[in-house]
């Protein structure tokens, strides 16, 4: 049977939105969304959805601890060839839910198991989608695609939820590790010990501290560790002190340097 016309108009009248137009209520014709969604090709449907989960693959990867590090054209290449695997394993007559486990195997490292979940589903509906289209069967292809559509939005509100767990991730591994050394306060309170010494120099490590203990945080909530982490003046106090006791430290030096002569 020869294939017929699209029987859906393509073309949708609305007013003109023209107050200097001497026609009342003249219509302008503009391109029908529906018409012109219902004429895309099967395979530039498959095509623009291997794009779209390429993209996601991309955020997944760019995430992961394990290959943040890799180049935008190096996590195309591995998506490229996770899908060109898939397919092969289909053409060699192995089911497409073992080739959607060994996926879920090959993810980097999410923190939501949603998303772990739910895209090795959509991968591999896509490529079902475009092996079919290979084949001719269209009807097959495009029910396929249908079902990719069906989770579709549950993996972009997992997505969403997967990217603020990664920041948060990130917010509290860079506040932990300045929170862990307090390396800002540090460099804080040697820069005083030598640029802000009373007149005759320091006389007791406990004055240092105390005295210094409020210029240093100060410093800590006008910078940007304090986005990082909070601490409190008596905190800062405490810490002060104790570099002051290690004998072999970069703080108890700066004192020294600066001590009363009589100590």
């Amino acid at each position: 049977m020869s294939q017929t016309k699209n029987p859906l108009p393509d073309k949708h009248y609305i007013k003109e939105d023209n107050e200097a137009s001497h026609l009342a209520g003249s219509m302008m014709a503009v391109p029908d969304i529906f018409s012109a969604f219902s004429k895309l090709p099967l395979r530039e449907r498959i095509e623009q959805f291997k794009q779209q989960l390429s993209e996601t693959y991309l955020f997944l990867l760019n995430g992961a601890p394990e290959t943040k590090e890799l180049s935008d054209e190096a996590c195309q290449e591995r998506f490229l060839d996770e899908y060109q695997i898939s397919l092969d394993r289909l053409k060699d007559n192995i089911s497409a839910t073992k080739c959607k486990n060994i996926i879920c195997h090959s993810l980097p490292t999410t923190h939501s198991t949603e998303v772990s979940n739910l895209f090795p589903v959509a991968f591999m509906w896509i490529v079902c989608a475009d092996l079919l289209e290979q084949h001719g069967f269209h009807e097959n292809a495009w029910s396929s695609l249908i079902e990719f559509k069906n989770i579709e939005h549950q993996l972009g509100q997992a997505l969403a939820t997967e990217e603020k767990l990664q920041k948060k991730a990130y917010s509290q591994k860079a506040g932990g590790q300045a929170y862990k050394d307090y390396s800002n306060l540090k460099y804080s309170f040697i820069d005083l010990l030598r640029n802000s010494p009373p007149i005759g120099g320091w006389k007791t490590h406990k004055s240092a501290a105390h005295e210094l203990a409020e210029k240093v945080l100060a410093e800590h909530e006008n910078s940007e560790h304090r986005a990082r982490y909070s601490i409190k003046k008596e905190r800062v106090e405490t810490k002060l002190n104790t570099w002051l006791r290690d004998v072999n430290g970069e703080c108890r030096a700066a004192y020294d340097e600066n001590a009363a002569k009589h100590r």
